[in-house]
C-alpha cells in the first residue's frame, strides 16, 4: 500500500531532502506542495482553506516542518482529525531552557582549601521536562501541545542541530547564530530524513530525539570546521537577548525502539582552524 505524505512546506534544506527520498521510494507518494494562505484573511479563512485543502488530498501522513507559526500548526493538526491522518511534528531542541547541566571536579581549590566546582552541559533526553527560554522554543512548544491536544495518533521529533556540509561552507555566521554560540549535537540533514521515514515505516508515536552520534560542540566549531578563518564579533549576541545555551540531545530512546543507529560523525583534525579577532 502507498503511503500518501502531504509535507507543510517544500522550500527548505529539509523539505527538499524529504522530497527527494519521497521521489526514489516506490510505497511513499508527496500528494502535493504547501497551499500558500495570504496573511490578508482572517484566521478563520485560513482555517477553512487548510482544512479544504487536506480534505481534498486526504494524506496518510502529514509532515510539519519547523519554522511555522503555532496557529499554523494547530489548523494542520486540526485538519489531520477530519481525515484520520497521522502527524510528524519536527519540533525544536529550544524547547528546554538550555540549563540542563551536572557538577563537574575540577582538583582546584580555593584559598581556603574548598574545591571548586563547575557546572557542566549535558544532553536533553526526552523524558527532560520543556521549559522553553526563548520565542523561538516558546512557539515550537505551543506545536507540540496543539499536535498532543487534536491529534490522535502523533509522532513528535526533536531534532539536533540540522546541517548540511556544503551549506556551511558559504554560510555567513550572523545568519546561523543570531542568539549567541550554544552547546549543539550536530545532525546531517540527509540522515534525518532518513530517519523521519523510519518512525512512518514502524509505525512509532511519542516523542523522539534524533541527533547523529559523535562529538559535541558549539555552533562555531560546526562552521569553523568547514571555514577555516571566522571574525569572533560576528556571533556575539546583541544585548539583551536570550539564547539557549544548552541545546544538546541524546536519542537513545530511538535505537531502543527501533533498532536504528543514527551514523556517527567523524570529525577529522584540521590543521589551523583558529578564530580571527
Amino acid at each position: 500500500m502507498i503511503k500518501r505524505i502531504y509535507l507543510s512546506e517544500t522550500v527548505s534544506k529539509l523539505a527538499i531532502e524529504l522530497s527527494r527520498n519521497i521521489a526514489t521510494s516506490f510505497d511513499i507518494k508527496q500528494v502535493s506542495n504547501d497551499v500558500q494562505i495570504g496573511t490578508e484573511t482572517s484566521f478563520w479563512e485560513q482555517y477553512a482553506e487548510t482544512v479544504a485543502t487536506i480534505r481534498e488530498l486526504r494524506p496518510d501522513y502529514i509532515i510539519i516542518l519547523p519554522g511555522h507559526t503555532a496557529f499554523k500548526i494547530e489548523n494542520l493538526a486540526l485538519s489531520s482529525q477530519l481525515i484520520g491522518a497521522r502527524v510528524v511534528y519536527v519540533s525544536d531542541t529550544e524547547v528546554f531552557d538550555g540549563m540542563k547541566s551536572v557538577p563537574e571536579q575540577t582538583n582546584l581549590y580555593d584559598k581556603d582549601g574548598n574545591e571548586q566546582v563547575r557546572m557542566r552541559f549535558v544532553p536533553y533526553d526526552e523524558y527532560d521536562f520543556p521549559r522553553p527560554s526563548t520565542s523561538k522554543g516558546m512557539n515550537a512548544l505551543h506545536g507540540e501541545q496543539y499536535v498532543q491536544r487534536y491529534v490522535r495518533r502523533y509522532t513528535i521529533i526533536r531534532p539536533g542541530f540540522l546541517f548540511d556540509p556544503d551549506e556551511m561552507k558559504t554560510i555567513k555566521p550572523k545568519e546561523l547564530i543570531p542568539y549567541g554560540n550554544p552547546m549543539i549535537s550536530p545532525t546531517l540533514i540527509s540522515d534525518f530524513a532518513t530517519a523521519i521515514f523510519k518512525v512512518i515505516d514502524d509505525g512509532l508515536c511519542g516523542i523522539y530525539h534524533i541527533s547523529n552520534a559523535g562529538k559535541e560542540m558549539t555552533i562555531l566549531e560546526l562552521i569553523q570546521y568547514h571555514q577555516p578563518f571566522i571574525k569572533y564579533d560576528l556571533i556575539q549576541p546583541k544585548q539583551g537577548q536570550m539564547y539557549c545555551h544548552n541545546q544538546m540531545i541524546t536519542g537513545n530512546k530511538l535505537a531502543d525502539r527501533t533498532g536504528l543507529k543514527m551514523p556517527e560523525l567523524n570529525w577529522k583534525e584540521k590543521q589551523g582552524l583558529r578564530v580571527v579577532k
